[in-house]
């Protein structure tokens, strides 16, 4: 197999990223038969105010 030089792009485009690793976290807990899971929603965040 060659040794393929990818671009900074290419690099950063490839590479693992936050929204990936959370969908996998999220996914393994969803299918774990851990009774200590509780899972809560991902929903989108509520405004908190300013105290």
């Amino acid at each position: 197999m060659k040794n393929i030089k990818y671009s900074k792009f290419g690099i950063k485009f490839s590479s693992e990223n936050g929204i990936t690793r959370l969908m996998d976290d999220l996914g393994s807990a969803n299918h774990s038969n851990d009774t200590d899971i509780v899972m809560l929603g991902g929903g989108n965040p509520a405004p908190i105010n300013q105290l």
